[in-house]
């Protein structure tokens, strides 16, 4: 088949082979994206825009798409876009942590902790995303709408290289300091992204913890306690790469600590990996953080009462 619908929804997505090269694709098949309504929105008109325009003026970053027409067809506004071969993020955390169920987390202390071998990849993974924003950082752009659906990784390749999709929302930059503001909401949403990677898990209140459905990270849903979140990632995690994430996420509404540049946070994933041996040897030790311990015999008479209260306390903040 030379056509296939591969999105369907207020846009659609259509896979086309490209084999004339008609469109300088340079993968042989191209992303057709059109609106899916004959009277669309004026909104979703300029978001299709603003996606070609971004992805134009993007056009010698490698963790961008090239854009390669915006035409109408068939009397419908079009945009077209160099296909990416690879996986979503999003599908890449679910397959990860399924098989990570069974073989690639180690029961210690209590902790059901993610091998060293497998964290060095998410590590690798995670640096790869952190460098490709701040590529579009630096070239004057801020995406956000980052999520988990709008990254592709080419998983074929040990490299896991990545690419940076759903430009729809993105605006131009204002202030070129590598700290500003105007990146905050980029930065918080990178930790969303990390934390669902370290734990398989969403980070905001729902009335269950474990949510690998797509788009998880958006639509500004309130964060879990703070507790909550460390237990989440302190039980697979060491606690240094617990408190990176914690940080971000909190990066726009925190005012103790500056804003990190998507930069800082690619250059301290490396560190964590070039020192993960010894930091994982220390961690053997660490406690699972933000949990609250009711030691055996110190209840004065009251340890059949220890059930409940656990199950009155894993419900504080969900």
């Amino acid at each position: 088949q030379n056509v296939k619908v591969v999105h369907n929804g207020t846009t659609r997505i259509y896979c086309v082979c490209d084999s004339k090269n008609s469109f300088g694709s340079c993968t042989g098949f191209v992303a057709i994206k059109s609106l899916a309504d004959e009277f669309p929105d004026e909104e979703l008109v300029t978001h299709l825009t603003n996606e070609y325009d971004i992805s134009k003026l993007l056009s010698h970053c490698s963790a961008i798409r090239a854009a390669l027409a915006e035409k109408r067809m068939d009397g419908i506004q079009t945009i077209v876009l160099d296909w990416i071969n690879g996986t979503t993020l999003q599908d890449w955390i679910c397959l990860n942590h399924k098989k990570g169920s069974s073989s690639s987390l180690s029961t210690s202390n209590h902790r059901a902790t993610i091998h060293e071998s497998n964290l060095k990849i998410i590590l690798q993974l995670a640096r790869n995303i952190s460098n490709a924003l701040y590529e579009i950082h630096s070239a004057g752009v801020t995406h956000n709408s980052l999520n988990s659906q709008k990254i592709i990784i080419d998983d074929k390749d040990d490299s896991m290289m990545v690419k940076i999709i759903g430009l729809g929302s993105a605006s131009l930059l204002t202030d070129k300091n590598e700290n500003s503001d105007e990146r905050k909401k980029d930065i918080q949403h990178l930790g969303v992204i990390l934390f669902k990677m370290f734990t398989g898990q969403c980070p905001f209140r729902r009335n269950h913890d474990l949510d690998l459905t797509p788009g998880g990270e958006k639509n500004g849903k309130a964060l879990q306690s703070k507790n909550q979140l460390l237990y989440m990632l302190t039980s697979k995690v060491p606690l240094v790469v617990a408190k990176l994430v914690l940080d971000l996420m909190e990066a726009e509404t925190s005012t103790t600590h500056p804003c990190r540049s998507a930069k800082d946070v690619g250059r301290e994933l490396d560190s964590i990996t070039v020192h993960l041996e010894s930091i994982m040897s220390n961690s053997d030790e660490q406690r699972i953080c933000g949990r609250l311990q009711f030691p055996i015999g110190k209840l004065y008479g009251r340890d059949p009462h220890l059930s409940i209260l656990r199950e009155v306390c894993n419900k504080i903040g969900t």
